[in-house]
């Protein structure tokens, strides 16, 4: 019979290592959701929900999540195994100052957050993960968080040359532009989704017309802008839910609703349960 065994973490202030996907989807939701999410798969299945879309992570298969995704695992089989690496997006952005490339892998994540990798490939991201993780040990190196960002802008192009070839290239001059705004639109997102609740904010914020940012998302991601606002403060709203003892009343306050009444119709009509209903199933 084999032996059950333990799961592997390492972490450091920016950078988290997991063989265990629900420790590594949880600390996903740490710092504010800032984190991007890179994961592959060794063996066995796992079935997530990413931005309300069911996706299957399988054997060679490549998982990229950023921060503006949502994300949950819904379940996996028992020989499941993967290496899970979250890192700080403040870290990458430090270290990563191409805007272009830094939106063409956001674009293509967001569109394609499961690619299927060959042996070769995997076999490359997996040394270049493991080195990184072997180098973390040495923090009391000189320049150590510069060396640091250096192998990550090393992994980030050796990712990006990887998926590249794999999608259509497109990047016309029209269509840069509206996946700009998209991208700034997701950024203000992140930075105003709990206080501001109106599409008509963040139209102003990218001095367009509500209607043409309507159009704009649903192009590109298939959501409104009222789709992407309410599934963030869903997502939020079951993290604060199930990870604080924070009153309902409280939760409601914090996500700059109108009433607590008003929060919990807003959460019946997304999850077909009330809060507290949610709750108690997390126990």
């Amino acid at each position: 019979m084999r032996k059950q065994e333990t799961p592997s973490t390492f972490t450091t202030q920016n950078i988290y290592f997991s063989d265990d996907i629900v420790q590594g989807i949880n600390s996903f939701y740490k710092e504010n959701k800032s984190n991007a999410l890179m994961a592959i798969c060794l063996n066995g299945t796992a079935n997530l929900l990413i931005d309300f879309e069911s996706f299957t992570f399988s054997s060679n298969d490549l998982l990229l999540i950023t921060s503006f995704q949502t994300s949950e695992l819904l379940n996996k089989t028992d020989d499941f195994r993967a290496i899970i690496m979250t890192v700080n997006e403040a870290f990458i952005n430090q270290a990563i100052i191409n805007s272009q490339k830094k939106i063409a892998a956001l674009m293509y994540a967001q569109h394609n957050p499961v690619t299927v990798l060959t042996v070769r490939e995997k076999n490359s991201v997996i040394q270049t993960c493991q080195f990184i993780k072997d180098k973390l040990e040495f923090h009391n190196e000189t320049f150590y968080t510069e060396t640091i960002q250096s192998y990550i802008i090393g992994l980030f192009y050796e990712v990006v040359g990887i998926v590249s070839p794999k999608q259509i290239q497109n990047s016309k001059k029209a269509s840069y532009r509206k996946e700009q705004l998209f991208n700034q639109f997701l950024e203000l997102l992140v930075k105003h989704y709990k206080k501001e609740h109106r599409v008509s904010f963040y139209a102003s914020q990218l001095c367009i017309s509500p209607k043409y940012l309507s159009t704009l998302c649903t192009a590109i991601s298939r959501k409104t802008p009222r789709d992407w606002i309410d599934d963030n403060l869903i997502i939020e709203a079951k993290v604060l839910l199930s990870q604080t003892n924070r009153t309902i009343s409280s939760i409601s306050d914090e996500l700059n609703f109108y009433s607590q009444s008003y929060f919990t119709k807003f959460f019946l009509r997304k999850m077909q349960q009330l809060p507290s209903e949610f709750r108690n199933k997390q126990l």
